[in-house]
């Protein structure tokens, strides 16, 4: 057997989380408006999350110890594909007509959000063009190839393991309303055929990408015949794309020093650090934030977030990648400048994993009174990079009586719990003193911070009362250190 019970395990999450995750977070008729002015930015969104998927994918095949022939990644003759590709591209766009004809007579009507998804500008089209080339690598590996593959294997039947993919396939496709998911299981059966077969996936990715091209370059006219009627007599049109929102921010904290004379002291004005951010969102896509600290001290200039973040489900739940704060401590969830200084714990400062390049789940629940953030990074702060397999895990959940705070509110009450696992041998955490030999705390590069090679479990809990402008908190700390 080439796919172990883990892997076949995967392909069975494939198979119905795929659909689940649709259903759950992926567009809807609700969206037409805002989908109309941001078409590329959904092409860009959608091509991401299928690559990041696909990449997912081939990194669980490889870890299983599966290689690229038994999914598919093979051509014994070049020739013979390409006219597989031809036939089930031919085959694929008559189906595609029957369907609509068939929907036409039943009374069946066509997703109105596929008919916005379809390109009009020479621009667009040249998106979706990239993204019809991704989905076709990256659908057909994943449903054709790694999934098909794997029930083929486990199950013993190619036509079970093309049923179960096409299914899946179809229902994935369920923005496209009952009309569309019948005619993206029907598609998903016909593109199983060569696989079966010749055992390649070539030619199923070559005539996906040809139907695709096909309906996006004009071929949507005859699947949503009245409604590009309307369109083409004026009566709907097109909005023009809308630019990205785009927000400039920045924090200056300085201060003024004085000092005794008899110490020989320095009095004057001192600048401290400055900030300057960019972010901003892209439609109903995703938002993004790059940002930059220059710390006059050190005279140095680093960065602070490079982030781009993609809701999963309605603004409730969203993932972010990149260099951003890990989600450890109160700070990691505020901004810098709306941070009360009551609640800067210099004790959780000094233990949180900070900045970190990796990818981070967030989101709120119970109408905002509760949040939580967790993620997975490198450990190696905020350098570009791991020098090794290992990770650092960190995360907070927190809790308010009232949801968003305002100072207006009576009486709130909070509480919240972190924790961070690591075992690295460069992850910035300081630890509380310095092993011998380290007097300058340089350790990883980092000033005040102590090189240390072990095991890390760090957590933390606070609580807060806050009435009107008054406010009381308090916070426990604890690090173990567990040295290789």
């Amino acid at each position: 057997m080439t796919f172990t019970s883990l892997a076949l395990g995967y392909a069975f999450a494939l198979a119905i989380g795929l659909p689940l995750l649709a259903f759950r977070t992926g567009l809807r008729e609700e969206h037409v408006a805002e989908v109309t002015k941001a078409r590329s930015a959904v092409y860009f969104s959608a091509a991401v999350s299928i690559g990041v998927l696909a990449a997912i994918t081939f990194g669980v095949s490889a870890w299983q110890g599966i290689s690229p022939d038994a999914v598919g990644w093979k051509v014994e003759s070049a020739g013979l594909a390409f006219v597989w590709a031809i036939g089930v591209a031919a085959a694929g766009l008559a189906t595609v007509w029957l369907v609509v004809r068939a929907g036409q007579v039943l009374k069946l009507p066509e997703s109105r959000l596929s008919f916005v998804l379809m390109p009009r500008t020479s621009a667009e089209k040249r998106a979706f063009l990239l993204v019809a080339a991704v989905a076709a690598v990256g659908e057909e590996y994943l449903y054709r190839g790694f999934m098909y593959h794997a029930f083929a294997d486990s199950l013993g039947g190619v036509w079970i393991a093309a049923t179960l993919t096409s299914v899946s396939f179809g229902v994935a496709h369920g923005y496209q309303k009952t009309i569309g998911m019948l005619r993206a299981t029907l598609l998903g059966a016909l593109l199983a055929v060569p696989v079966i077969w010749t055992g390649s996936l070539f030619p199923s990715i070559v005539a996906h990408f040809w139907i695709n091209a096909a309906v996006g370059l004009g071929g949507w006219k005859r699947l949503f015949p009245d409604l590009a009627a309307v369109e083409a007599s004026g009566g709907t049109r097109a909005a023009a794309q809308e630019l990205p929102e785009l927000e400039v921010d920045g924090l200056l904290r300085t201060g003024l020093r004085i000092e005794s004379s008899r110490y020989d002291g320095v009095s004057g004005f001192d600048i401290y650090d400055a900030r300057l951010g960019v972010s901003g969102k892209v439609g109903i896509v995703f938002d993004y934030a790059l940002r930059a600290e220059y710390q006059f001290e050190a005279d140095a200039l680093r960065l602070l977030d490079v982030r781009l973040s993609v809701p999963l489900s309605q603004e409730m739940v969203r993932l972010d990648v990149g260099l951003l704060m890990s989600g450890f401590g109160r700070e990691a969830m505020e901004s810098k400048d709306a941070i009360p200084f009551v609640t800067r714990s210099q004790g959780s400062l000094a233990l949180a994993p900070g900045r970190q390049v990796g990818a981070t789940l967030r989101g709120v629940a119970l109408e905002e009174r509760l949040r939580y953030w967790g993620g997975l990074y490198n450990g190696e702060g905020a350098t570009f990079g791991n020098d090794d397999r290992r990770f650092l895990f960190a995360g907070r959940v927190d809790y308010n009586s009232v949801g968003e705070v305002e100072f207006f509110e009576d009486f709130v009450y909070e509480f919240g719990i972190d924790l961070a696992v690591a075992s690295d041998s460069a992850n910035p955490v300081l630890p509380v003193s310095r092993p011998a030999g380290d007097e300058e705390g340089t350790g990883a590069g980092i000033p005040g911070y102590a090189e240390f090679t072990g095991s890390r479990f760090v957590w933390s809990a606070d609580a807060g009362l806050r009435y009107r402008g008054w406010m009381f908190a308090a916070e426990y700390a604890r690090a173990e250190y567990d040295p290789e």
